[in-house]
């Protein structure tokens, strides 16, 4: 199993001659072409509740390698009914390109979680796995109700010990952000109405999302870079409808605003995502004021350079024009080359006309925007996607659907998680 960031690169050989042998040509690229396939991930299971009932597993929160190796998703099952709702959840990590399928809900002796587990974040290089359970068998001798690191190559999972408060405040919307290394585990939701970071090498929990005083602040929905020292997240002021977005530098103490107006001032901004190198956030913003002519009056995905302070809107199309529906959800990986989302939108690409929202990809370099939640022939999805999530190689995007179209046989009926892949296909001569 490989944790490595970035794919190794063969180098090219120059063609040579034995001795009374001829060299064959180099080998020349004449045309390529893109080629892209998209293929359910998830294990297709059954849960028996307690009533002797079979329901199929709805799979969703798929979270993507930065190698696109790795995809950790949540599998869960509901049976809804007013006099007995049960419900039962776990968390996988599948390697499409093996096969390899693994619960990571599980303890030391590889024994599954005895309750619900919900999908929290997975480190870039797929190593470690952040999630909350309500399980008692994965440590000994802990409350009901924890966030725990899978460590998959060590085999081993660990409880981050989270005063009681924190907590208890994090199981019902587990929301945090996992550096490359797992050292940096940074939470923080509505509940609790601040985001910390834990460093679990040295066992300390830092509140980062200080405010001044006498100011009355809520903040939620981190994410963190890779190394750890910068820490995106969505803050707003109680009393007022609007939020904002933020991004902490844990090695100076700094804030800086991200939804940053072209005026100077708080524009609004939520859900935000960062990259690797904690230079570019991504994010979703109701604003017209942050980039010139946003006359659409819908929410849009923007990236914000923190480096040169720029602001730059990722949901048009490759003719530059306005979304005419609502963006959300943005993802985005090691640098701003490319930033996919969710949309409404009918107009970001041609023959659009399956009127349900479906994922997005936007290559900043070349300002093209295409569609990634459709079929390997291309066929519109007949259902509603989301959750769009990000590799480098091979412009890998992983998805929840409740699709029934994006692959053949799928007759579920509940959602599943789907990975896109586009590679170039070339086509040679010998010169």
């Amino acid at each position: 199993m490989s944790f490595s960031l970035c794919a190794q690169r063969t180098q090219p050989v120059e063609a040579k001659a034995e001795p009374g042998t001829v060299a064959k040509l180099p080998v020349k690229l004449v045309s390529s072409e893109k080629v892209c396939t998209t293929k359910r991930v998830n294990l297709q299971t059954v849960a028996v509740a307690p009533s002797g009932e079979n329901v199929f597993r709805a799979s969703s929160q798929p979270i993507i390698s930065a190698e696109g190796q790795s995809i950790a998703y949540e599998s869960s099952a509901l049976i809804s009914s007013d006099d007995n709702p049960w419900y039962s959840s776990m968390v996988f990590v599948t390697e499409p390109l093996t096969g390899i399928v693994e619960q990571v809900d599980v303890n030391n002796q590889e024994q599954p979680a005895n309750n619900i587990s919900n999908l929290a974040d997975m480190s870039l290089n797929g190593r470690y796995v952040a999630f909350v359970s309500y399980a008692t068998n994965l440590v000994d001798g802990i409350p009901q109700g924890n966030l725990f690191i899978r460590d998959r190559l060590n085999r081993s999972t660990e409880l981050v010990p989270l005063a009681e408060n924190l907590r208890l405040g994090l199981l019902a919307n587990p929301s945090v952000s996992l550096s490359m290394n797992g050292r940096y585990v940074a939470f923080g939701n509505l509940d609790l109405a601040n985001v910390y970071v834990h460093d679990r090498k040295l066992n300390t929990t830092e509140l980062i999302s200080k405010e001044p005083e006498n100011i009355s602040r809520y903040s939620f929905d981190p994410a963190i870079s890779a190394d750890g020292q910068y820490v995106a997240f969505t803050s707003g002021l109680y009393g007022q409808a609007s939020n904002n977005v933020y991004v902490r530098d844990l090695q100076t103490g700094s804030t800086e605003l991200v939804s940053i107006g072209l005026d100077g001032e708080p524009a609004e901004g939520s859900t935000p995502a960062i990259s690797a190198d904690g230079r570019y956030v991504t994010f979703a913003s109701s604003a017209s004021n942050l980039v010139k002519a946003d006359t659409n009056e819908v929410d849009d995905i923007f990236v914000r350079d923190l480096v040169k302070k720029s602001t730059e809107r990722v949901s048009v199309s490759s003719t530059g024009k306005q979304a005419n529906g609502f963006s959300s959800e943005p993802a985005i990986i090691l640098g701003s080359d490319h930033v996919v989302f969710k949309s409404e939108a009918s107009n970001l690409v041609k023959n659009d006309t399956n009127n349900v929202e479906d994922i997005f990809a936007r290559d900043l370099n070349q300002k093209s925007t295409e569609r990634v939640s459709i079929s390997s022939t291309d066929r519109q999805v007949n259902d509603v996607s989301s959750q769009p999530t990000l590799a480098i190689t091979d412009r890998a995007v992983a998805f929840t659907s409740n699709a029934t179209n994006l692959v053949e046989a799928d007759t579920n009926g509940v959602s599943d998680v789907f990975v896109r892949r586009c590679s170039n296909k070339r086509e040679q001569n010998a010169g």
